[in-house]
Parts: structure tokens; C-alpha cells; sequence
């Protein structure tokens, strides 16, 4: 089974954009899969969701809806979320791992552990980085 993880940014960038991370997921990907992110990331949609006005702010509230609505998993996580997704990475090995991000920095530091993107392509349509 592949894991997918989905990072912050990611939340943010598809809800401005349009959309349906899980749908979008389920057409790249053909194998069994599961998709989770980390209490890190619920906390920072969080605090943008109450801090933030507009586009942010709405981002962020139907990322947590999308969150509960498709039973994401949560996998609780401690410090840095780019520094617990590399842990998680190195811990539960690479091979079956893909990361959802347009965090330049943290594609960088993934690509030593032969990782898989998926990112966004056009301006509504998810693929393979």
C-alpha cells in the first residue's frame, strides 16, 4: 500500500485552486493507497483559520472539513512538520512513500530518499513532479 502524505501548503494551494485533492489523488495514483498528514499540519490550518482573512482563512477551514469529511488519517507528529516528514520518511522507509507539497525546500531535502511528488500541473489538475 502507498502512503500519501499531504503537507500545509498543499491544503492551501488546491482549495484556491479548485480542487478535489482526493479525487485528483485517486486518478494519479491506481494502487491500494492511504492518505494522511500530521497533527502539525491540522494545528497550522488551525491557526490560520483563526488568524487569517480571506482566501487563507477559508483555505484552511475546508482543508479541515476535507480532513474529517474523507477520514484523512492524522499520525500525530512533534516539532517542525518539514522536519517530522523527513523522520517519517527515513523511519518508515521510502519505497512506498509519495508527498503532497509545493514546498520547494522540503522537495529538496525528500529527493535523497527517492520520493514521488505530486504537485499541481496547471491551474487545476494535480501530477507527478
Amino acid at each position: 500500500m502507498i502512503t500519501i502524505i499531504i503537507d500545509t501548503n498543499f491544503f492551501m494551494i488546491l482549495h484556491k485552486n479548485k480542487i478535489d485533492i482526493v479525487e485528483g489523488i485517486k486518478l494519479l495514483v491506481s494502487e491500494e493507497h492511504r492518505i494522511l498528514t500530521f497533527t502539525g499540519v491540522v494545528d497550522e490550518l488551525e491557526s490560520i483559520s483563526k488568524h487569517s482573512r480571506g482566501s487563507d482563512g477559508i483555505a484552511a477551514n475546508v482543508a479541515l472539513e476535507l480532513i474529517k469529511r474523507e477520514e484523512i488519517g492524522v499520525v500525530e507528529s512533534s516539532g517542525d512538520v518539514d522536519d517530522f516528514i523527513i523522520r517519517y520518511v527515513d523511519e518508515e522507509g521510502s519505497r512506498n512513500i509519495m508527498v503532497c507539497t509545493a514546498d520547494a525546500e522540503l522537495k529538496k531535502r525528500l529527493m535523497d530518499y527517492g520520493i514521488k511528488f505530486i504537485c499541481m500541473h496547471s491551474k487545476n489538475k494535480l501530477g507527478f513532479c
